[in-house]
């Protein structure tokens, strides 16, 4: 009886349908993380409008991060259980709401309650999505690991160039509206097609094979309970938080840094668009690297990088040079996330991923929350983004340390 459920379940098509798996999640997550990037497009027309401080507006995005950072562990944990279907689906329906309703706001309260709604929405993403994916391939986990996340970063090369257009033709109530509505529709259309595993439709995950006995016991992997009290856990997770500071100040505030050294609105943009837009080759590239090498080694190259290219924008004030530096800041950036989601399979296998992996984006989305705050507060204070960028790269480095140091369970057959 059981096999025939599974068998009445299954979807016939001319090649495996983990392929379409990903190409859901590219789009889904080409949607999510490109808006994801306005944020430090509409900084400035929100601000200046209702005259709230640099780091008061600031203070939203790390609500608003720190909010779908906990709401990951939640996601995780019903991806695990329910699949990334019904996830989507409410993900759909609460960031389409959220941006919609940001056109309407008056007051700061609305700014930080909208971006909970919107937080509410983007959780049901990330995580969900690349677990899925880890889920529906052993072989080439790393590479389509990367491609999803190459959507990601088509997103956020393109979405700040048409919410700047958008803004500039039309005023940011306007464009709050039209994303709200694209996004809505667009994620629950895409949803439809997602699955939770492969089992569910009679097949096995792409390139499984049978292994010795400890290593199934690793690719099976710890419970929640028991990563909790592991050392490298630990580890993995204080890295995680202290490089994606970086991220944070670069998402929010490079548009801004652009225009304090002369540049304008639409030109600024192009900073994010570059270390956006050479993330998405990086992310594939280093996805495959993954495959061959492991995530370790690809994190902590990529946390290198970032470090290098944070602390050159602390001091380097050419036009053309910070642009070079946005470029090598995607190579870390598409190195280090790519690795998060196949390196968190390799340290604790995947009884449990989902909720592993929703806690490690936690760190991440801490981090990330905390790093615009920070520069917020500091260009307050000083009218410079130099000492932000400069601490964050300190802390990147700090963070390619601990990674360097972590152990990683050897198998026969990389998971």
């Amino acid at each position: 009886m059981p096999g025939n459920f599974i068998k009445q379940r299954r979807i016939r098509v001319p090649f495996f349908y983990g392929y379409v798996i990903v190409a859901a999640a590219l789009l889904i997550d080409m949607i999510m993380a490109g808006v994801h990037f306005t944020f430090g497009v509409f900084f400035k027309p929100v601000s200046s409008e209702f005259g709230w401080s640099s780091a008061a507006t600031s203070g939203a995005f790390t609500f608003y991060s720190i909010a779908h950072g906990v709401l990951y562990i939640v996601t995780g944990k019903i991806t695990d259980r329910f699949g990334p279907k019904p996830m989507m689906i409410a993900s759909g329906l609460f960031f389409g709401l959220g941006f919609f309703l940001m056109s309407t706001i008056t007051s700061i309260w609305q700014l930080y309650f909208y971006n909970f709604l919107i937080a509410v929405g983007i959780s049901g993403g990330f995580v969900p999505l690349l677990s899925t994916i880890t889920r529906w391939f052993e072989k080439q986990r790393g590479l389509m690991t990367g491609l999803v996340l190459a959507g990601g970063g088509l997103g956020q090369a393109v979405f700040p160039q048409i919410s700047t257009w958008l803004i500039a033709e039309f005023e940011w109530p306007a464009a709050y509206r039209l994303f709200g509505g694209g996004i809505m529709i667009a994620v629950i259309m895409l949803s439809l097609f997602l699955r939770k595993d492969p089992a569910r439709m009679g097949l096995a995950p792409f390139g499984a094979v049978s292994g010795k006995k400890n290593d199934e016991e690793v690719r099976t992997g710890l419970s929640f309970r028991e990563v909790l009290h592991s050392g490298r856990w630990w580890l993995f997770f204080i890295s995680i938080i202290l490089f994606q500071f970086g991220l944070g100040v670069m998402v929010v505030h490079a548009i801004n840094h652009g225009i304090d050294l002369g540049m304008s609105a639409a030109a600024a943009a192009g900073i994010v668009t570059t270390f956006a837009g050479v993330g998405i080759a990086a992310r594939v590239f280093f996805g495959a690297v993954i495959d061959r090498i492991g995530g370790k080694r690809v994190m902590a190259l990529g946390i290198l990088v970032l470090a290098v290219a944070l602390l050159g924008m602390a001091i380097i004030r050419s036009v053309s040079v910070v642009f070079l530096l946005a470029a090598v800041f995607g190579l870390g950036f598409g190195a280090s996330i790519s690795s998060m989601s196949p390196l968190t399979a390799q340290l604790f296998g995947l009884r449990s991923h989902g909720v592993i992996f929703g806690v490690a984006t936690f760190g991440a989305t801490v981090g990330g929350g905390l790093g615009p705050l920070m520069a917020g507060a500091i260009f307050d204070a000083k009218a410079s983004y130099a000492q932000a960028f400069l601490v964050a790269g300190i802390l990147s480095l700090v963070a390619f340390i601990g990674i360097i140091v972590l152990k990683v369970p050897k198998i026969s057959s990389r998971t």
